[in-house]
């Protein structure tokens, strides 16, 4: 199901009625980017604490696109998948409401049938929480009615008289302003800049602390275009009023956090989460819509993590440690899997055929989708044992992310790298020179145990044996 903000408010509702039934949910994404340079990409070397500080760089800089969500339930005993994929946007006056795409990355999406004109023009806002808890916690406050921090003084001749002839008008009306309905009447103010708003706002507070002075678009004004309107309210009508607006500002808040309502179902509902891969997913989606910037250090991008989702799925990881998968590319390994023998299908529910005999790799919700049914065969083939909850697969790297904060972070079997450091002044010559012993038993080693070759390819094979030593 795609969703956009033209459908996001019935599409959320029903993910909101369905995700406390769900057996586990799987995710992925699809970004702007994953690499700004040659300094973040991944590299054997890395540590994790290093790949961390990489990838956060980049998920800083880049952008979302598709958000996938999948819900996976168990219906008369067998599962079914209800795939959502959501187009996110910025909200215009977020914290990230910068667009950065890489090039090749766009060609990527074109080649892939991305459709981006349905993201840029109808694409679901969204706000952090952490921006939308500082926002929320404002509410009670009017920009224009704040009390400065040093006391305005009136200088130029034409802005006081402005604030003289408003305080004479405020005075002449203020004897029938109890005479409108409910007590209730208003007095609109010639049209003024946002700096003598808050000067008359200031003087009103001090000669007439009874009134409620609001600043407001008149109806049929741009939203920008704000006057100055005094109210005379009794104490319970100033609290209604006050109510009321509140609950006014606080619904356009909540249209501008959109997606951050699908975040928040997700992190309270505490269900397993699966990717593939899905590390960077993790990234992208903590430094989006939970708070950005990310963590200072991987140990305590770990505890977020954990806090939010208490048991993640890296289905990659998981295929790749059951050592059964010679591809584990989501689409291959998808195929490799539901062809297996004993492995049962999962059907998508009604409402949600669109991916019904359709290939769309590369589209969140359909990627989402897979993983699903990936991960529901590795648990059914006894791949995704407990030991491996929890952990998720690193490219290029010689260790495995564990995401439980109490847990150490287990090695791969790829091999062993060799930190040197030497002065500016050695040559490569010298470096070959030290590499000569190892070079030497490779090659001994090389001739003791591998079947007799002919004279002409010995030379290469020693070359190999050379090349195979220097590198490790």
């Amino acid at each position: 199901m795609d969703v956009t903000h033209e459908n996001f408010s019935a599409a959320v509702d029903a993910l909101e009625a369905l995700l406390p039934t769900a057996e586990f949910v799987a995710v992925d994404e699809e970004m702007t980017g994953i690499m700004l340079d040659k300094s973040t990409a991944p590299h054997a070397g890395d540590t994790l604490e290093t790949r961390y500080q990489k990838m956060k760089r980049v998920t800083h800089e880049f952008n979302l696109i598709q958000v996938g969500v999948c819900l996976y339930h168990r219906e008369e005993g067998k599962l079914v998948a209800r795939p959502f994929n959501f187009y996110v946007l910025p909200d215009a006056k977020s914290a990230c409401a910068r667009l950065t795409m890489h090039v090749s990355t766009a060609e990527f999406h074109k080649t892939n049938g991305l459709n981006f004109n349905t993201w840029l023009c109808q694409g679901i806002p969204f706000l952090s929480s952490a921006e939308f808890d500082a926002l929320e916690s404002k509410l009670d406050d009017d920009a224009d009615e704040a009390a400065p921090a040093s006391r305005i003084e009136l200088t130029r001749p034409a802005d006081k008289q402005f604030v003289a002839n408003a305080l004479k008008s405020i005075a002449a009306w203020l004897p029938g302003s109890s005479e409108g309905e409910g007590g209730m009447y208003e007095l609109v103010l010639p049209e003024c800049n946002a700096f003598l708003r808050k000067a008359l706002f200031e003087l009103l507070q001090q000669q007439y602390p009874e009134l409620t002075a609001e600043s407001r678009a008149l109806p049929e004004a741009p939203e920008w275009k704000k006057q100055l309107v005094i109210v005379r309210l009794s104490a319970d009508e100033r609290a209604a009023r006050k109510a009321e607006r509140r609950a006014a500002k606080l619904e356009k808040l909540r249209e501008r956090a959109g997606f951050l309502r699908v975040w928040r179902l997700l992190t309270a509902a505490r269900k397993p989460i699966v990717g593939h891969n899905l590390t960077y997913d993790l990234l992208f989606l903590l430094s989006h819509f939970h708070r950005s910037p990310l963590p200072s250090t991987l140990a305590e991008f770990k505890a977020t993590v954990h806090e939010l989702f208490p048991q993640v799925w890296d289905t990659k990881l998981v295929a790749m440690q059951s050592g059964r998968y010679a591809d584990t590319m989501l689409a291959k390994l998808h195929e490799a899997l539901v062809s297996s023998a004993g492995v049962s299908a999962v059907p998508l529910a009604a409402g949600f055929e669109s991916y019904e005999g359709a290939e769309r790799c590369h589209e969140a919700g359909y990627d989402a989708y897979l993983t699903g049914v990936a991960h529901a065969a590795l648990v059914q083939l006894g791949h995704a044992t407990a030991e491996r909850c929890n952990l998720c697969y690193m490219m290029r790297s010689l260790s495995i992310l564990n995401l439980d904060p109490a847990g150490e972070d287990p090695s791969t079997e790829s091999g062993l790298v060799l930190f040197m450091s030497f002065n500016q002044s050695t040559t490569t010559a010298d470096l070959m020179a030290l590499m000569q012993p190892l070079v030497k038993s490779a090659t001994l080693w090389a001739a003791a145990t591998m079947p007799a070759v002919p004279a002409a390819d010995a030379n290469a094979d020693a070359a190999a044996a050379a090349a195979a030593a220097a590198a490790a």
